[in-house]
């Protein structure tokens, strides 16, 4: 994504869903936000369509955090899963 419209809807107090595509029109994440904080669950994807992150957030504090490579295997970062 060229502009972060995560760090947007932010600025913006937003409450609701919001999800992004990749070019190739794979889906690259989605979640939800309630006044501006990042909450629920959230998912994240390679551009080749594998998982990359799922999470949940309570009022923009990370509860839970698993990570996978471009190839499908668990990690144990996210660096290690953007690599």
């Amino acid at each position: 994504m060229k502009t972060s419209i995560i760090s947007k809807v932010q600025t913006l107090s937003y409450t609701g869903k919001v999800f992004g595509f990749y070019e190739n029109g794979q889906k690259h994440f989605e979640g939800a936000f309630k006044d501006g904080d990042m909450n629920g669950l959230w998912m994240r994807w390679h551009e080749n369509g594998q998982k990359m992150y799922e999470g949940t957030n309570n009022n923009g504090e990370k509860v839970s955090a698993k990570y996978w490579n471009n190839k499908g295997e668990l990690v144990d970062s996210y660096e290690e899963a953007n690599k």
